[in-house]
């Protein structure tokens, strides 16, 4: 049986590794970001809810390739904290947000 972690394992994946807080275009997931971003693509006007949105990384992705009605959750308040922070450049009228559980 699988154990829930707390939100302060999630807050030490994301301290100790310094994957997270790399341009996504550095991240190792970028490439799987990229196809989810073509599939995206083929809807007129996505909804997009990121369930472990981390640092925001997707997030900037997102917000380049022109998407802007976003939503992002997360164990780590910290994470979201750090994901508010770096995303303070994106327009207030973009509905995008963060939260943590």
């Amino acid at each position: 049986m699988i154990k829930e972690k707390g939100p302060e394992y999630y807050t030490g994946v994301y301290r100790s590794s310094g994957k997270f807080h790399l341009h996504y275009r550095d991240s190792p997931y970028y490439v799987l970001c990229t196809q989810v971003i073509k599939f995206v693509k083929q809807f007129a006007h996505p909804k997009i809810l990121e369930i472990v949105c981390g640092t925001g990384q997707f997030t900037h992705y997102l917000y380049d390739e022109g998407f802007k009605d976003y939503h992002g959750i997360d164990f780590s308040p910290e994470a979201v904290e750090f994901a508010k922070k770096t995303s303070a450049q994106i327009p207030p009228e973009s509905p995008e947000g963060f939260g943590s559980k």
